[in-house]
């Protein structure tokens, strides 16, 4: 969509100057995200910031223009889990972070998929987490939406597989894969109903 653009700092998307919801801001509208009312502000500040540095380190390091000095050692063992990984499964990049605005059933929304790539030959779209404990229904959903609205892969299954990368400060990870074909119907039904709140009044933008 030529008319999209992209604010990275305010993390807004925008159509035709309209702003339009991210997919987690859809997910957040209708009580899908995880909640963490109950955790501390000073915590999911914190939370906040480390997950910001670990996106750029990673998008640097699939690049290969990662500068090792300037990785935080809060950081560090977040990328060695993810070299982990890379290790392990095999894990060649396509495509990394690339902000875009999709559309379902009619209804606009923007979206910046975390990495799609391939493993043993077969396309995957992952998202990585640096949140610890058992992974969230939410994360189904929201690559659902991912998946729903990027180009098909060129390539068997002609789709791609989805799955979450959680990174751990113990230098492990934990990869989930997600399969439930209904997922994408529950992101469907979230997004009608968070631009029936848009168009009475409410900015979901303005809760990030």
């Amino acid at each position: 969509m030529s008319n999209f653009t992209f604010d990275p700092e305010k993390h807004l998307y925008c159509f035709n100057g309209r702003k339009v919801p991210s997919v987690t801001q859809v997910l957040r509208t209708v009580g899908i995200s995880p909640d963490y009312s109950q955790v501390p502000p000073g915590i999911l500040e914190r939370k906040r910031l480390l997950g910001v540095a670990l996106h750029r380190c990673l998008h640097y390091l699939q690049e290969r223009d990662l500068d090792a000095d300037t990785v935080d050692v809060e950081v560090q063992p977040y990328l060695e889990a993810h070299k982990l990984f890379v290790k392990d499964r095999g894990f060649k990049v396509i495509t990394i972070e690339q902000p875009r605005c999709a559309s379902l059933g009619g209804l606009l929304f923007g979206m910046t998929p975390d990495v799609t790539g391939l493993i043993k030959g077969e396309p995957f779209l992952i998202d990585w987490k640096s949140t610890e404990g058992k992974p969230e229904p939410a994360w189904a959903v929201q690559t659902a939406a991912y998946d729903n609205s990027l180009p098909v892969p060129g390539i068997p299954p002609f789709h791609y597989r989805r799955a979450s990368l959680q990174l751990f400060p113990s230098g492990k990870y934990q990869f989930k894969e997600w399969k439930d074909a209904g997922d994408i119907e529950e992101f469907k039904a979230a997004l009608f109903l968070t631009w029936k709140r848009i168009n009475r009044g409410f900015e979901p933008w303005r809760e990030s």
